[in-house]
């Protein structure tokens, strides 16, 4: 929101987060080979930077409204 606001350069946007929103993907109970083929796939994106990327694209430095990306794909919670 700040990113297109009229008078953004009265505000900023705090180099760290109040809290910690997780985020997910439903699958329907039982599917096992469909959860494996999910978790391999995001685990892979990560191994090989895609992860990273794909983040720093839509929130990274460069972007209206960047926020530090302190996580990885398969970090314990």
């Amino acid at each position: 929101m700040l990113a297109n606001a009229p008078d953004k350069q009265k505000y900023e946007i705090a180099p760290f987060t109040l809290t910690r929103e997780y985020q997910a993907v439903g699958l329907p109970k039982g599917e096992t080979r469909l959860l494996k083929l999910v978790n391999q796939t995001l685990q892979e994106l990560e191994k090989n930077g895609s992860a990273s990327r794909i983040y720093d694209r839509w929130f990274g430095p460069s972007t209206k409204a960047p926020l530090p990306r302190d996580y990885k794909i398969g970090d314990k919670l």
